[in-house]
């Protein structure tokens, strides 16, 4: 055999090159499956993508629907009233080699009724602010009529709607500061209509709790003995543990005594006397007389939580006496002469 040209064997050859396999673009429609006519929504193309390479063109067809999407990845449609029921969107997504993907979803329309809710707000009590607040919307294309909004409050049990309490009109208004002068039952109702006559109605009952007393209470000694050192007068300490049950402030506290003079044991036709008005929870009193006496306590409350001004009065405010809080016995006290010392010592 002889050799080839040049001495050698000739080397190894590199296999053709295949051309690449292309991969058409996936088109995806993220879009809500039911609206409202006149609402407007966002339909968005971005999740689509390309398996080798990128997307450079969207063609939408959104046939019926409203808004300007043509050749957008994203943006805002609506359908009107005209066209309710199934409605289809379709997309064709183009990659940078020229091929297309396709897909369609569809989207159900439904009729433009607004929608309204209705809450309870504020301190649900006798004379607090309760606010009455609704939550209400309708589609944009179709937005609500202000001035056929209305809310209404009304008395189930316990008080009449001459306790309900607000300033102005509830008449094209979505919230309203409320106040109720008793304690019951009563219902709030909104009341809604769009630019189509569409209506909304919705309501809640909820109960006024009333406004509880203080309590009055206080504690002493029984005995207190005269002080010679001290003009012969007794003094006794007294510590007051009233407290609100339905946490209001107690902002006044008015101590008064009485002596019985007969030292009968009755108190009958005494008068009181005042010894304080100062709001004191610790105190003394000072008296020289002996026998027995009467302490009474009246506390005064104020709101602890939000009122509307205007509709309460001082006596709104409550109130109560330790006579009737407290038992009799603990109301008492005996003033004594100090036993004198005795000295046994010869």
């Amino acid at each position: 055999t002889s050799d080839p040209p040049g001495g050698g064997f000739p080397g190894p050859t590199s296999p053709p090159e295949l051309p690449r396999e292309l991969k058409p673009p996936v088109a995806l429609i993220n879009a809500p499956k039911t609206v409202k006519a006149g609402q407007e929504f966002v339909a968005s193309a971005a999740g689509s993508y390309d398996p080798d390479g990128y997307i450079t063109d969207y063609f939408w067809d959104t046939p019926n629907a409203k808004g300007e999407l043509s050749t957008l990845p994203r943006g805002t449609l609506w359908y009107d009233k005209d066209h309710l029921g199934e409605q289809t969107l379709a997309l064709t997504v183009m990659d940078d080699d020229k091929m297309t993907g396709s897909t369609s979803t569809e989207i159900n329309v439904i009729e433009p009724k607004p929608d309204a809710s209705i809450r309870v707000d504020g301190t649900l009590k006798q004379n607090r602010k309760v606010i009455i607040q609704s939550y209400v919307s309708s589609p944009t294309h179709y937005p609500l009529v202000d001035a056929k909004t209305k809310i209404t409050i009304t008395a189930v049990s316990g008080g009449t709607n001459s306790d309900i309490k607000y300033s102005g009109s509830l008449n094209g208004v979505y919230s309203k500061d409320v106040l109720f002068k008793k304690p019951g039952k009563y219902k709030a109702t909104i009341f809604v209509e769009n630019t189509l006559g569409l209506t909304a109605r919705n309501e809640t009952t909820f109960d006024i709790a009333p406004d509880q007393k203080p309590f009055a209470y206080f504690t002493m000694a029984g005995t207190a003995y005269r002080n010679p050192s001290d003009g012969n007068q007794a003094t006794l300490s007294i510590d007051d543990m009233s407290y609100s049950p339905d946490q209001d402030i107690v902002v006044s506290r008015l101590w008064e005594y009485r002596y019985g003079s007969d030292n009968n044991g009755s108190f009958t036709g005494e008068p009181w006397a005042i010894f304080s008005n100062e709001n004191l929870d610790r105190l003394n009193l000072k008296v020289k007389e002996v026998g027995k006496y009467e302490v009474r306590l009246t506390v005064f409350e104020e709101f602890g939580q939000p009122t509307i001004a205007e509709f309460v009065t001082q006596a709104d405010r409550q109130s109560i006496d330790s006579e009737a809080t407290q038992n009799v016995i603990e109301r008492i006290f005996t003033v004594k002469n100090q036993a004198p010392d005795v000295d046994w010592s010869w």
